[in-house]
């Protein structure tokens, strides 16, 4: 799961998940708004073994505070230059081992 979240009282965000690997990676929603001081939580779902360079792409816009959608006609008409890009790497965890991964994040940040 990936969870993006719109700290801005200001602006929704339109954003646009991107992967190196779509034959083994499913995400829903992959595209989308995020209202402002809400959050949207990415649902990803492995389909074949991971590999060691996996990686996501999020790409995000600011747009408007009351646009609830942003189709992908729009996205390629967005300026690139306001665009923010965060690249995030895969990770396989078995399903014991989240808990663990947690502390040591949580561990990690303070």
């Amino acid at each position: 799961m990936i969870t993006l979240v719109n700290n801005s009282e200001n602006f929704a965000f339109a954003f646009k998940l991107q992967t190196n690997a779509p034959d083994r990676y499913v995400a829903y929603p992959a595209h989308g708004v995020i209202a402002p001081m809400t959050l949207v939580e990415v649902k990803v779902r492995l389909l074949k073994n991971v590999e060691k360079n996996d990686k996501f792409l999020v790409l995000s816009t600011a747009i408007h505070s009351d646009a609830v959608s942003f189709s992908l006609e729009q996205w390629s008409k967005a300026n690139k230059d306001s665009m923010t890009k965060h690249l995030v790497l895969v990770k396989h965890v078995e399903l014991g081992d989240v808990d663990s991964l947690s502390n040591k994040v949580s561990a990690a940040s303070q």
